[in-house]
């Protein structure tokens, strides 16, 4: 997403799973002076239409650095993006995925979500693996460019602190992000990860977890 806002030119790389379309939500509304109205649910419909429409506003999806740089200038632009721990990432993609449905018991959680790893890891051969590949590549695909482009690195983890800091460095209206597209489910904070699913997260996430997390 590129955009203009108190004259500096910010893009933001939308990670796919990381809170982006909150991120994309404020931005629209500032932007678009709807401040008043941002947390009432009839505006979300209006959100995602304006997501689609380039020219009102500059919603690109998920792409990286050198997509923008074949659309415009970047010197002197204030990059940024939030990553998430990988782990906990391609859990909220299990949940969110036709994997999860009609889970019996905490067993059957942890059998399905190691199969999903398998199948989305190592045998690359589901439906949701061709329809999801960008979402499930290492974050660290987005952060660099030859060398460490985006100046402005926000944690999930920590997302309402780091954009509230993010904010008033460079002048930013001081509002809550909303939480949208989030996922729910009694099994998510169980760890369903066995040591086989873990390693094969790991190796396919090395370098985003060797430099900002912990390897499980």
């Amino acid at each position: 997403m590129l955009f203009v806002y108190n004259n500096t030119q910010f893009l933001f790389i939308h990670i796919g799973g990381t809170a982006g379309t909150s991120v994309e939500y404020y931005f629209y509304s500032i932007l678009n002076n709807i401040k008043d109205q941002y947390y009432e649910n009839c505006h979300r419909e209006k959100l995602f239409e304006a997501f689609q429409n380039k020219g009102n506003f500059n919603s690109h999806g998920h792409n990286k650095i050198n997509f923008y740089k074949n659309k415009t200038e970047l010197k002197d632009t204030t990059v940024f993006t939030i990553i998430r721990n990988p782990y906990y990432k391609i859990l909220s993609k299990f949940f969110t995925s036709p994997y999860h449905k009609n889970l019996k018991n905490e067993s059957d959680a942890k059998e399905k979500f190691n199969n999903f790893i398998e199948e989305i890891y190592v045998k690359k051969n589901s439906p949701f693996y061709f329809d999801q590949k960008m979402h499930i590549e290492c974050q660290s695909n987005y952060l660099y460019d030859n060398k460490l482009k985006i100046e402005n690195i926000i944690k999930l983890e920590n997302l309402e602190e780091e954009f509230k800091l993010f904010q008033e460095k460079y002048n930013l209206p001081i509002i809550p992000l909303l939480k949208l597209n989030t996922w729910n489910n009694r099994f998510k904070n169980i760890n369903l990860y066995n040591e086989k699913s873990k390693e094969i997260v790991y190796q396919n996430n090395k370098k985003i977890i060797d430099e900002f997390y912990q390897k499980l």
